[in-house]
């Protein structure tokens, strides 16, 4: 019968670690749109700082629709399939603005925000947890020269909260 911290040290090892992968330093505007991927035939909403140039570019990379969203408004529920969140400029600012991308999402819906100003692994680690609480899965982190892009997607099955 396995001791408590056997069991323990397994269930640390079980735990999904994010991927991460370190990429030489790019242009924070390539280093986001290599991590947002494909975005054709998407509703997009951009939430945040820097949004402007962010939906310009998911227009001409054929994106079906993107709303550019002031954090103190809220947002329509389930109206987009892609939340991108350019620039956090605080924890405090991206806990409030997590809730609006989680209200705005469809099921199996996508988030890609990005942190600069060399953000370091207890950081990480928190926005990560962050994500988590408000249900989301497939959460990959790359750190890209000074700034750190993460992805994250909604399961597209289960009890769906209510934001």
């Amino acid at each position: 019968m396995p001791t408590t911290r056997r069991v323990s040290a397994r269930l640390r090892q079980r735990e999904p670690l994010p991927s991460q992968l370190t990429v030489p330093p790019m242009e924070p505007a390539t280093a986001l749109r290599a991590v947002v991927g494909e975005v054709r035939d998407e509703a997009a909403l951009v939430i945040g700082p820097q949004g402007i140039d962010v939906m310009c570019d998911l227009l001409r990379r054929g994106a079906r629709s993107v709303v550019l969203l002031r954090t103190e408004k809220r947002p329509e529920a389930h109206s987009a399939s892609l939340v991108v969140v350019p620039a956090a400029p605080s924890i405090e600012w991206l806990a409030c603005v997590l809730g609006h991308a989680r209200r705005a999402l469809l099921p199996t819906g996508r988030l890609v925000l990005r942190l600069t100003a060399l953000p370091g692994r207890q950081l990480a680690a928190q926005v990560m947890r962050m994500l988590r609480i408000h249900g989301y899965t497939l959460i990959t982190a790359r750190q890209a020269g000074d700034q750190l892009l993460l992805k994250a997607e909604l399961p597209g099955f289960g009890q769906q909260i209510r934001a």
